[in-house]
């Protein structure tokens, strides 16, 4: 909920050099310790003005009590110091100057209502509440209590409450635009999607260059699917405003999503300008660069999201598996086992490193981590096969066979397990067998039989072989 009083915008550029000159002659002289620069009353009054606008809060606050000391007995420069309090987060202190100004105009209705925000900040919107109501009860068409009222609620999650009072608002000349975006606002919270992203084109309707309704409307869009719509929302958004990271994140987010991968090696780029910092940016760059097939330059980016983060599990996850994809396998090994110690309780991690394992030909190592991933997700039939597998090449032909059975229990229709489960019966000289799964294997997957004529030569004997080949012969 923000603070009621000041319009961005008041001074031209002109007066702005000269506030500024005011304030580098007001910081020299302090700096000297000399007292000789004393400004009127009217100077400090635009100063506390310029200095808010500008959001230079600390000076603001300083000049600020200067005016109060200067005219003690008016309510304005109170007024005015509780509002920067408040921009400051300073609720407790804020009240107090608030307190002084209504004793001075009671009347007033700006420091009412600037009041009632200040006892939302300090944690009672009840307090907050009363105070608009009370103004609402004098004035029921008070269009700043109104809004207010409507701010808390929505502040609060009674977003049914702040959308009656919203919709009202979006009549009114003075509050039209932020009623609308904060409608958008609410109806997100309510998750009714399609009102949310009228309320925010209708806000873009009346301001046109609000960067954030073109961001607040994309976020709906892709929650609701809609994703071509929701890139161009992201692209008015930071054509608005170049160096606005989330949307250049978000945006990289979406066109990864929709395969557009050098557009999101573009959009993390643009967010890496304004937040160099961010970690996952950084991740979701070498992620993109890793489908690219450009190992090196995602290793690179994973890297750099690590120094940020010496515990950023998925980034070490991440420069394993393109280690692995360039077969250096001894420092994808170690990045799988740095994130193992980070969190060891992740499925697809435990696979991955028996598929190093295996690729080093590890094979009992690489057995127990296959147990371990199927321990924690044993509904992973991915895993149960590449389990099965390298069993097989471990010559443990039984429990090959049993594994290879639960594979086809959890996916009938999944050829490899039946493929593989016959090669293992042909080893074991089970002929029924082996033709059964064959056939079942065919039927799935026709171009299992390039397969079977690399594979089944090194298995059986010329005889079997011709066996097997007149078996599915009719398939």
């Amino acid at each position: 909920m923000s603070i009621s009083g000041y319009d961005d915008g008041y001074f031209d550029e002109n007066n702005k050099t000269n506030m500024e000159d005011a304030l580098r002659r007001f910081r020299e002289a302090k700096h000297s310790g000399r007292d000789e620069w004393a400004p009127d009353v009217h100077t400090l009054e635009n100063l506390v003005q310029y200095c808010f606008e500008a959001q230079k809060f600390d000076d603001a606050l300083e000049f600020a009590s200067m005016w109060t000391e200067q005219a003690p007995y008016s309510a304005d420069p109170w007024h005015r110091k509780g509002m920067i309090l408040s921009s400051m987060n300073h609720a407790d202190e804020a009240l107090k100057a608030f307190d002084r100004a209504l004793a001075l105009d009671p009347t007033d209705t700006e420091i009412m209502i600037n009041r009632g925000i200040a006892l939302d900040q300090s944690g009672d919107p009840d307090g907050a509440l009363a105070v608009f109501n009370e103004m609402l009860d004098r004035d029921p068409e008070n269009e700043e209590a109104l809004f207010s009222k409507a701010v808390l609620f929505e502040r609060t999650g009674e977003y049914r409450e702040a959308v009656k009072l919203f919709r009202f608002l979006t009549a009114s000349e003075k509050f039209s635009k932020e009623a609308w975006y904060e409608l958008g606002c609410c109806y997100d919270g309510l998750h009714e999607f399609e009102k949310a992203a009228d309320a925010y084109e209708k806000c873009i309707d009346e301001e046109p260059f609000n960067h954030n309704a073109w961001f607040n409307r994309a976020v709906v869009l892709s929650r609701m699917g809609v994703i071509e719509t929701a890139i161009d929302c992201y692209d008015m958004a930071v054509a608005i405003k170049d160096d606005f990271s989330t949307a250049w994140y978000n945006r990289g987010n979406l066109c990864a999503m929709i395969g557009r991968h050098i557009e999101a090696i573009d959009s993390y780029r643009n967010a890496l300008k304004s937040e160099p910092m961010d970690v996952l940016t950084w991740h979701n760059l070498a992620s993109m660069y890793e489908e690219q097939g450009d190992y090196m330059q995602a290793i690179e980016c994973f890297t750099q999201a690590i120094k940020l983060n010496s515990r950023h599990y998925d980034s070490f996850f991440g420069r394993g598996a393109c280690y692995d994809a360039l077969e250096k396998y001894d420092h994808a090994l170690k990045d799988y086992d740095r994130a193992l110690e980070i969190d060891s309780y992740q499925s697809d991690l435990w696979h991955a490193k028996a598929d190093i394992l295996c690729s080093m030909d590890n094979y009992d190592e690489a057995l127990e981590c296959y147990r371990t991933a199927l321990k924690i997700s044993p509904e992973n039939v991915e895993c149960r096969f590449d389990y099965g597998v390298t069993l097989y090449e471990s010559d443990m032909l039984t429990e090959a066979v049993r594994i290879f059975k639960e594979v086809i229990a959890q996916s009938p229709e999944w050829s490899d397990g039946h493929y593989a489960i016959a090669k293992v019966y042909a080893l074991k000289n089970d002929m029924g067998r082996t033709i059964e799964h064959l056939r079942e294997a065919l039927e799935l997957e026709p171009g299992k039989r390039e397969d079977f004529d690399a594979d089944f030569p090194e298995l059986v004997s010329s005889r079997k072989l011709k066996v097997l080949r007149e078996a599915i012969e009719d398939l």
